[in-house]
């Protein structure tokens, strides 16, 4: 008898690596989910196939991995998931490489071998690692530009609170929250009434054009990016605040409007965050001067730094202080080759952010 599976170096790299994403690192999830779950079962005469899991206990991720051969013994390995991923991201990727996994009878480590790369991992007990049986995928529908909208929203999440930490999907728009940066996209989705969903996970696996199949059921949000990958997302029994206190909180009318391109000022700011990678509270302040808008950032014991985008195409002075993380991840979220911050007239009021794709995001300054 023999417990191992062979496969293509690639496809159990990428599908390791989105497990990874889902698969808690601290916390009580961590506790209690840690880890990504491979489950063997020998197919004599098809083609092998894999079940990769792993989840936070609120997001479900199971993906079926095409495996060159298998042993003829079923086996589950619960690995642990920075680390498995890590040795997946060393492995050769050439056009032909393989990976191996196997276990030794009477051994407690998978053996991971690859070209002249040999590890070693310890197996923990997976009989205490959350269970669940793959959804049925019948009537579901695609829900255009969706996999394209949570990401333009989920970075604003709260990372831990419900429903902070969710989606707000109200047939009309995705929205997301923590409190202090609130981002909103347009999509339209088949649901009958608002849910919020924790899919911050689920922005890291998808891809912007990937064609999303989505239901829901009373406790859960199904998707599938694709045929082999199925997500359940737990709906939050926590409200989300109502779309007129969303309204309330992120204005639309402004004293100023300035156009900026989008690539230039984020290239820019990202130069500058070299400073606050040490910073807990780091504060950008923004002065727009007609034909010019400065950047400046100071963290003490480490320097400062300003920069200077030119022809912001605004005819005022304003000046505000905000949270330079917000603001790119704001940008980043954006599409277009230019971008709109509007403003004013309270510096300590609400900023946004927005494109040519009705994509929206509102940032609070900073008090300084």
């Amino acid at each position: 008898m023999s417990k191992y599976a062979t496969f293509e170096a690639g496809t159990l790299v990428d599908a390791v690596d989105r497990a990874a994403k889902v698969a808690p690192t601290k916390g009580a999830a961590y506790d209690k989910s840690a880890g990504i779950v491979m489950e063997v079962e020998p197919t004599p005469g098809s083609k092998p196939i894999i079940t990769l899991k792993a989840t936070d206990l609120e997001v479900y991720y199971l993906e079926w991995v095409a495996a060159l051969e298998t042993g003829d013994e079923a086996v589950t390995w619960r690995l642990p998931s920075g680390l498995f991923a890590g040795i997946m991201q060393g492995l050769p990727l050439h056009e032909g490489a393989t990976v191996k996994i196997s276990q030794p009878d009477g051994s407690g480590r998978a053996h991971i071998s690859s070209g002249k790369m040999k590890a070693e991992v310890q197996v923990t007990d997976d009989r205490y690692f959350p269970q669940w049986e793959p959804f049925d995928s019948d009537d579901m529908s695609v829900v255009p530009d969706l996999a394209r909208r949570i990401k333009q929203v989920a970075w604003a999440c709260d990372k831990s609170m419900p429903p902070w930490s969710g989606v707000n999907i109200d047939g009309e728009n995705l929205t997301a929250t923590d409190k202090y940066r609130f981002a909103r996209a347009p999509c339209e989705v088949k649901i009958e009434e608002g849910i919020t969903v924790p899919l911050g996970p689920v922005r890291s696996i998808i891809q912007p054009g990937a064609e999303i199949w989505m239901k829901a059921s009373s406790k859960f949000l199904y998707l599938m990016p694709d045929e082999h990958t199925q997500i359940s997302s737990v709906i939050y029994d926590a409200k989300f605040p109502s779309k007129d206190k969303i309204d309330q909180a992120c204005p639309n009318e402004f004293d100023y409007d300035a156009v900026l391109n989008r690539e230039d000022l984020l290239t820019k700011l990202q130069s500058m965050m070299v400073l606050v990678r040490t910073e807990r509270y780091p504060t950008l302040n923004m002065k727009f001067k007609p034909g010019s808008l400065t950047m400046f950032m100071e963290v003490q014991d480490s320097g400062n730094m300003e920069q200077t985008v030119l022809d912001p195409n605004m005819d005022a002075d304003f000046e505000f202080n905000i949270t330079p993380n917000y603001l790119n991840d704001a940008l980043s979220a954006a599409e277009s080759e230019n971008i709109t911050i509007s403003m004013g007239p309270d510096p300590f009021g609400p900023v946004r952010i927005a494109d040519d794709s009705d994509y929206r995001a509102w940032l609070m300054p900073r008090k300084v």
